[in-house]
């Protein structure tokens, strides 16, 4: 097999514009296909940071609704608590007036 023709071991053949134009046309398509991908990738990246914030902002409402909770737990033992020590001082008055 002979070597010598410069387009079979895939040189530019610039005496023929037909074939330098799809040359630059390749060339053209690859870097769109680069710069497609890259622009892909970063979507991507972005789309799993928005999705890290959402998940460390889901976190952090869960950590405030437990804590609410735990404070409404207390809350209603107080209310409970103070409502007998009422309760209590009423019976200790009412008591203290009949002796």
């Amino acid at each position: 097999m002979n070597f010598q023709n410069n387009a079979a071991v895939g040189s530019i053949d610039e005496s023929n514009p037909g074939f330098v134009r799809e040359h630059q046309n390749m060339n053209a398509y690859v870097y769109q296909y680069s710069s497609l991908r890259e622009s892909m990738m970063n979507s991507t990246f972005a789309q799993m940071n928005l999705a890290r914030e959402v998940y460390a902002q889901e976190n952090q409402y869960q950590a405030l609704w437990n804590a609410f909770m735990v404070l409404a737990g207390d809350h209603d033992n107080l209310n409970n608590r103070l409502q007998q020590a009422l309760k209590e001082n009423g019976e200790l008055k009412e008591a203290n007036w009949n002796l």
